[in-house]
């Protein structure tokens, strides 16, 4: 199951929205399933390397050494000695001996590795990296509260059997998570645990007590293993996130969740992103949210819950009391789902972020959901990118925002509401006071629709960012959007990405940003600025003091126009940021810009009190 994505010119900065729940909501690389490995058995320390490894913490907080090392082995008596008296060891004695320094030497290196309490351990597990691990973790003075280990991109089928992957590499983990107190967060992305890697760790919660999050994305679980997860989640009392995206979970397995979350009272995050719980499942989630008082998110971004399932979860958010955020981008979902959530925004009072982006919703569910904006008083973010709204739709929005007070984002990237929807929007940014982003790339809007959201920014005092990405401005378009930014005083990102201003649209924003003191971001990636273009915003950035963010890549700039931006940054000490393509800037220019942003970002990070910005805009899909 891939996420659809949408124009790669869109942003320069495109982070996912759920990332395992953090941001929550953001979330990395898709990947394929690959066939799970066989299982070997997990070698884990024997009682005589236990022991000697007792004895190197005990040495390195200043303890005695005074314990054997090998309690287990019974001694050989010489005459009235015994072989450790003489001088002697059992061969037993002396291998425990031997594990005994190598674990010790790899504890040291593990612990080299840590940083800020955060471990992080690439591809496949070594068993001598494994054994020193499980070790060092049910050692009280284990520094390690943050462990992610990743399996992507590592061969499982390798011969060697000193490596450990899958339900092996779990079965150890889940060892040592029993009797561990500091370990918070455990992540085995793309480690193909399958469901006996999740039995084990689901054996492991139930018992252990300080575990706050599970990071399980991409590992071959199907619905056994979130069962086994679901039994351990009826008892646990800490853990608080829970990721399975992108693994095989369909109905039954949802439906395990669900009965562990009508009695469970610490999850907070639940991320089922990517399996197939069907409408079955959404049902059977919708039966849980009625009574449990705790879940804030819930990501089921592409999982075929269809209208059935949107209806069945509408029902749920009439009543439910905690749940902030819902996540229903790529569900096939069309008019009738889109009238059931509208129905439970207009009685629902906690939910302030909504994402039903990649659906079927055309302009009868815009206006639907436009209906609940106008009473509803908690959403935040309403993302409905690339769904089927037209121009009626994006009037009927653009109407509800004119009396909401509340809607702070609006997200209709790659819909189709053109240069009259575009103008609706404008009227509604003269009068409304709290929308803060509106992104309304690649909707074949024009040069009509983008005087008009000019003109109305010209008086609008709270939008700080504007997405038009691939649409038909032009250079004149360009030229509008110079003359509101010499005048705006509150936008501080503008992604112009993918439309043709060339160098004459280039020179115009030159001009604004000689005189603007609030954008910080400017994305004009793909906009063909050319030589002269790069030339022309060279200008601007040896006077401009406010942009942090430059992007050109894209563009065919040429080392002409790398050297004009060169000299320019040289004098510049804000910008820490500029884009450039590699492979047709020479790497000369590349270096030396590199270092010059390089300074700039070091003067930004001792100036205590500059403010840090966030990222141009937040991927909703």
């Amino acid at each position: 199951m891939s996420e659809p994505s949408f124009n790669t010119l869109r942003s320069s900065n495109n982070p996912a929205l759920f990332n395992g729940g953090a941001p929550p909501l953001a979330d990395p690389g898709q990947g394929e399933h690959v066939p799970a490995a066989q299982p070997t058995q997990p070698v884990l320390a024997s009682r005589d390397t236990a022991s000697a490894v007792s004895s190197q913490f005990a040495a390195m907080q200043g303890e005695s050494q005074g314990a054997t090392i090998a309690e287990s082995t019974c001694p050989v008596m010489i005459g009235k000695r015994t072989a450790s008296e003489a001088g002697l060891e059992s061969k037993a004695a002396k291998r425990a001996r031997y594990d005994g320094e190598e674990v010790q030497t790899e504890v040291r290196r593990l612990r080299e590795l840590v940083v800020d309490g955060r471990l992080e351990l690439k591809c496949t597990v070594s068993r001598e990296t494994l054994q020193a691990l499980t070790a060092w973790l049910q050692d009280p003075q284990c520094e390690v509260q943050d462990l992610f280990i990743s399996g992507e991109h590592s061969d499982s089928t390798a011969s060697d059997t000193a490596v450990f992957f899958g339900p092996d590499l779990a079965a150890a983990l889940s060892e040592a998570l029993k009797v561990n107190r500091t370990l918070a967060t455990l992540s085995l992305k793309s480690s193909e645990i399958g469901n006996a890697g999740a039995a084990a760790l689901a054996r492991a919660l139930k018992v252990n007590g300080t575990l706050v999050a599970l990071y399980l994305k991409s590992n071959n679980i199907d619905d056994a293993g979130a069962a086994a997860l679901a039994e351990a989640l009826k008892v646990n009392r800490s853990l608080r996130t829970l990721a399975l995206q992108q693994n095989y979970i369909k109905g039954d397995g949802a439906t395990a969740l669900s009965e562990a979350l009508e009695v469970n009272r610490t999850l907070v995050t639940l991320n089922l992103r990517e399996n197939a719980i069907g409408s079955a499942g959404a049902a059977a989630l919708s039966k849980a949210l009625k009574v449990n008082s705790t879940l804030d998110i819930l990501n089921l971004f592409s999982n075929c819950i269809g209208d059935a399932g949107a209806i069945a979860l509408s029902e749920a958010l009439e009543v439910n009391c905690t749940l902030g955020t819902l996540n229903l981008i790529s569900n096939e979902i069309g008019a009738d789902g889109a009238a059931a959530l509208a129905g439970a925004l207009k009685v629902n009072r906690t939910l302030g972020m909504v994402l039903l982006g990649y659906n079927a919703i055309d302009d009868a569910g815009a206006a639907v959901l436009s209906e609940a904006l106008r009473v509803n008083r908690t959403l935040v973010t309403l993302a409905l990118a690339r769904n089927r709204i037209g121009v009626a739709g994006a009037a009927a929005l653009a109407e509800a925002l004119k009396v909401n007070d509340t809607l702070a984002e609006l997200d209709l990237h790659y819909n189709l509401i053109e240069d009259a929807g575009a103008t609706a929007f404008s009227e509604t940014l003269k009068v409304n006071r709290t929308l803060a982003t509106l992104d309304v790339g690649i909707n074949s809007i024009g040069l009509a629709g983008t005087v008009a959201l000019s003109e109305a920014l010209k008086v609008n005092s709270t939008l700080g960012t504007l997405a038009v990405v691939g649409n038909e401005i032009g250079p004149a378009g360009a030229a509008a959007l110079s003359e509101m930014l010499k005048v705006n005083r509150t936008l501080g990102r503008l992604n112009v990405g993918a439309n043709s201003i060339g160098s004459i649209g280039a020179a115009f924003l030159s001009e604004a940003l000689k005189v603007n003191r609030t954008l910080v971001d400017l994305g004009l990636q793909g906009t063909s600025v050319g030589v002269a273009g790069a030339v022309a915003l060279s200008e601007a950035l040896e006077i401009n003091r406010a942009l942090l963010t430059l992007d050109l890549k894209l563009n065919d700039i040429g080392n002409a126009g790398a050297a004009a931006l060169l000299e320019a940054a040289k004098m510049n000490v804000v910008l820490t940021a500029l884009h450039l393509d590699k492979h047709k800037v020479n790497d000369d220019h590349r270096r030396q810009v590199a270092s010059i942003l390089e300074r700039n970002r070091q003067l930004r990070r001792r100036n205590s009190s500059a403010t840090v910005t966030p990222e141009l805009f937040s991927n909703r899909h």
